[in-house]
Formats: structure tokens, C-alpha cells, sequence
């Protein structure tokens, strides 16, 4: 009976958890459905900011996609981060803004500090800030300001995770949480936590008012200090799924790299992370623990219509897994049909993320020493 109900508590909270996988608006639609008029000219002028810093693999990519836009940017701008390869020539042969950052204040975190440098130079109507590693269909920035025009306040998009390599997998739990505890996909609007950083598009005013990046300058998820900003001034938060749209490849360095990666985002996201999403979370993982253990159980005891039912039930919850995978990233059934290796990987590196938060430890990022 405990099995069942947990197993059972963990399914409501999926469903919750992971409702709703709002997409960017089609051509002419808004997110609620009512249609806008192609304005052409009248379209917004969207100066494009990407910080960088040591992003010789994933500039070429960004900037050629920007290149083919059916509604051209307005200005790009890059701001070199004191990057140590050949992010500063890669910039200029693409023939746009290169600002370059030797040094930065005392208390800046990096890539808060370089995408307030490049606003400081923007001189369009809406601030797009992109992550270098970001991937753009033609009509993304079309997309994204048909978004801004419909609703107004910011627009954030988690692109879609392009899962490559084998290692990549790894990232499978790391990816359906960040989404479940920023709650995207719970059933009631406008219950998110944060935005998401590698996909912001917001005012020039807005952001002027929230006092640019400076509410972020300290801290390792600037994408929620940002959004608990602009939620302190009243500036609605709108959210989307990338997928079809915007994509990108995390952690394409290797394993080592997504490690790094997810250890210097995770814990200090869960402390901002509201008690009633860590509490479905939590009912979520034991379910996932829950069918394993009952799979277990059932090829102990020896009897095949047990083990059946049991094969049956893992299954089934690892369908469910994918399904809802299948939102965020090309991850494949065969990563759900493995997940408790995964789920265990998610666990031994956001303890250690944990730990290094609570103990003030660092972590090694793009050639920085980051203290969590």
C-alpha cells in the first residue's frame, strides 16, 4: 500500500509539475491566441547582447544564425569577456560590435557584469540577451518579438536541449527540474520563479528600472535574481519552451564541463526554489525511486505474474519520463528506460553542489574560480 500511494503522489505531482510547455506564438499570434498584423517597419528595434567569454565554438554558429533572420536585428553586440581563444576574432570577422572586457568590478559576478556593459551600448528599443551557445531558426527573432508585442513585460525561452554526445545524457534530471522548479509547466500562470538566462528579451526602460544587471551582480543564477527583480516592480514574466524554434547544446566541452556546469547552477537555485514546487519535486523522485524498489521487489520474490506487473509498472513510468523529455530535449527513450542510472548521477552532483554552497567553496568556470 505505501509503494502504491507513493507511486500514485508522485504521478499528481508530475502532472502538475509539468502541465503546461508553452511554445513561442506562430507567425502573427500572440500568446493568447488573437492575431497580429506582419507591422514590417513598425517591428521593434531589438539590439542583440552576447556575452562572451572564451566562445570560439559557439559564436560562429550564433552569429550566422542571427545573419539569416527574417526580422533583422537591429545591432549586435559581443562583449568579450577577457577570453583567452579566439572569441575577439571570431566577432570581428562577423562584422559586428565587439566591446571588450579586460577586468571587472569588485562583486561582479562575469557574465552579469559583460551583459551590462553591452546594454550600456545598446541603443534599440528591446534588449535581447543571448547565451553564445544558443541556436536560432530563421524566425526566432520574429517569434520572440511578436511574444514582447503581445504580452509585454519579458520575454525568457529555455531553448531546447540538442543532446549530442553520449555524456549528454547525464544532463536528462538536471534539465526536467530546471523547468519544474521554475515553474513553467504548473497548471496556474504566473507562478515562475525566474527567468531563463540564455534567452531574455525585455525593454530598455524596464530594465533601466530594475537597475540593469545590478540586482544580479553577485550572484551565480542571475536569471532568478533577475526575474525576482522585475517581479518586485510589477513587470509580468512571460516563459516558453524553445522547441522549435531555439535550441542549444549544453555543456558540449565534455563531462568534466557539465559537471562544473550543473554544480555551480544547482544549489543555489534550489534555495530559491518555493517550498510548495520543491515539495512536488520531492513527492515526483520518490515515485521515481519507488518503481525501481518495487521492480526489485518483484523479481525477488520469484513469481512471474509479479515480475511481470512489476516490468509492467517501470515501463510505464519510463514512458512518462520520456514523454515528458521529450519537451526539453532530444534525450530518447532509451535515457528514460535507464533513468535511475541518471537519477543517480542528478543526486551525487547536487549534493556536492549543496555542500560546496554551504561550506563557500569554489568551482572552476571558464577559466574563473566562481566561490558558490
Amino acid at each position: 500500500m505505501p509503494s502504491i500511494v507513493t507511486i500514485i503522489a508522485g504521478l499528481a505531482a508530475a502532472i502538475l509539475l509539468f502541465w503546461r510547455h508553452p511554445v513561442l506564438p506562430g507567425a502573427g499570434q500572440t500568446k493568447n491566441g488573437s492575431m497580429l498584423a506582419d507591422t514590417g517597419g513598425l517591428m521593434p528595434k531589438i539590439s542583440v547582447i552576447i556575452p562572451s567569454r572564451n566562445e570560439e565554438n559557439n559564436l560562429r554558429n550564433i552569429l550566422s544564425d542571427l545573419q539569416k533572420q527574417d526580422l533583422p536585428a537591429f545591432e549586435i553586440i559581443c562583449v568579450n569577456d577577457a577570453s583567452e581563444d579566439r572569441t575577439a576574432e571570431i566577432i570581428d570577422a562577423f562584422g559586428v560590435q565587439n566591446i571588450p572586457v579586460i577586468s571587472k568590478p569588485d562583486g561582479w559576478i562575469g557574465k552579469s557584469w559583460a551583459c551590462q556593459t553591452g546594454a550600456d551600448r545598446a541603443s534599440g528599443d528591446l534588449l535581447l540577451f543571448l547565451d553564445a551557445d544558443v541556436r536560432l531558426n530563421p524566425s526566432a527573432l520574429r517569434k520572440l518579438a511578436l511574444a514582447y508585442s503581445g504580452s509585454g513585460g519579458v520575454v525568457t525561452v529555455q531553448p531546447f536541449h540538442q543532446r549530442v554526445r553520449i555524456y549528454e545524457h547525464l544532463s536528462f534530471f538536471f534539465s526536467l527540474i530546471l523547468l519544474a522548479a521554475n515553474g513553467i509547466g504548473f497548471p496556474a500562470a504566473g507562478k515562475n520563479i525566474g527567468l531563463f538566462g540564455p534567452v531574455i528579451l525585455v525593454s530598455g526602460k524596464d530594465y533601466r528600472q530594475v537597475g540593469g544587471h545590478y540586482p544580479a551582480q553577485k550572484s551565480i543564477v542571475d536569471d532568478l535574481a533577475m526575474g525576482e527583480a522585475f517581479k518586485r516592480k510589477g513587470i509580468k514574466l512571460s516563459l516558453y519552451m524553445g522547441a522549435p524554434d531555439i535550441s542549444f547544446r549544453m555543456y558540449a566541452g565534455g563531462f568534466r564541463e557539465l559537471c562544473e556546469g550543473w554544480i555551480k547552477n544547482f544549489a543555489s537555485g534550489a534555495f530559491r526554489t518555493p517550498f510548495y514546487l520543491i515539495l512536488l519535486i520531492i513527492l515526483w523522485f520518490g515515485a521515481c525511486i519507488e518503481v525501481v524498489i518495487s521492480l526489485i521487489r518483484a523479481a525477488a520474490q520469484g513469481s512471474l505474474p509479479i515480475l511481470a506487473a512489476g516490468i509492467c509498472l517501470y515501463l510505464a513510468w519510463a514512458l512518462l519520463l520520456w514523454l515528458i523529455s521529450r519537451r526539453v530535449g532530444n534525450f530518447g527513450f532509451a535515457a528514460a528506460l535507464v533513468y535511475p542510472v541518471l537519477l543517480l548521477f542528478f543526486v551525487i552532483l547536487f549534493v556536492i553542489s549543496i555542500f560546496r554552497k554551504v561550506f563557500g567553496k569554489t568551482v572552476t568556470w571558464k577559466g574563473r574560480k566562481i566561490q558558490l
